[in-house]
């Protein structure tokens, strides 16, 4: 397109120069179009320019555009790796799931186990041992702790079906911050998630081993082919005794619930 315009200009050029020979009026026609030419061509040249320059700019986008995209990519993965690594970790006693409803995932399901009622030393918290146990080369000789299977002691109870039969667990992860189990309540405090509520349970008060408390879900499930009264490790109910412990609120003779809750994020 330039090429062209100098074309023009040059055979206006001529005809300009032959129009002074002709008379001022002839000269001032074709000054005045060699004039408009000659900003036409600068126009030409400005906007090569300015493509250009947008050429660059889109580039530069480009770019940028790559750049965001590859950092809102690493964002993503970190906010996927703290998502992952928040929250905490319960174990759901009497159950070998996690609850539906509230976003909890397992971890493990396996069996519950502890110290022999009748043991008075040794470990004193039950544990929820894994399905899929990995040993090492086994060890001879020195004294040892014993774990055995848990049970439930519950005949003579509105559980007498579950007596003796072994009892399941499940390990969850919630990424809630804060898990907490409160004793003698079935629903948690405002601002905090119900996980799955049940009744209290530990060691009878009159066996030697003493175990840790332990929230068993109010709807809890048994290991199937595991009825044989082995005893280890036993739950039964905890009940509250009036005098030490004020009544009312709490009630003589009167099993406690307990509640496992999460702090929502």
């Amino acid at each position: 397109m330039i090429a062209i315009y100098l074309v023009f200009l040059l055979l206006l050029s001529g005809t300009i120069a032959h129009g002074y020979e002709n008379g001022t009026q002839c000269y001032n026609r074709f000054e005045y179009e060699y004039q408009v030419l000659e900003k036409l061509v600068k126009a030409e040249q400005d906007r090569t320019r300015l493509n250009e320059k947008l050429s660059n700019v889109d580039s530069t986008l480009s770019d940028k555009s790559k750049e965001i995209e590859t950092l809102n990519a690493r964002i993503a993965m970190f906010e996927s790796t703290i998502a992952i690594s928040a929250g905490s970790t319960y174990i759901r006693w009497g159950r070998n799931t996690c609850p539906d409803d509230t976003g909890s995932k397992l971890v493990y399901k396996g069996f519950a186990a502890g110290p022999h009622f009748a043991h008075s030393g040794g470990g004193s918290d039950y544990l929820c041992l894994p399905e899929d146990p990995i040993f090492e080369v086994n060890q001879i000789g020195g004294a040892r702790e014993l774990i055995y299977g848990a049970e439930y002691g519950t005949r003579g109870t509105f559980m007498n079906q579950l007596h003796n039969n072994d009892v399941p667990c499940a390990v969850c992860k919630t990424n809630s911050t804060n898990i907490l189990m409160i004793p003698a309540r079935k629903a948690c405090y405002p601002g905090w998630k119900t996980e799955y509520w049940g009744y209290l349970m530990t060691s009878y008060y009159k066996h030697a081993s003493q175990n840790s408390y332990a929230c068993m879900d109010a709807d809890p499930e048994y290991i199937p082919g595991g009825n044989a009264d082995q005893n280890g490790a036993l739950f039964f109910f905890v009940e509250g005794r009036c005098g030490s412990l004020t009544c009312p609120p709490y009630i003589e003779g009167h099993e406690l619930t307990c509640v496992v809750c999460s702090l929502q994020p």
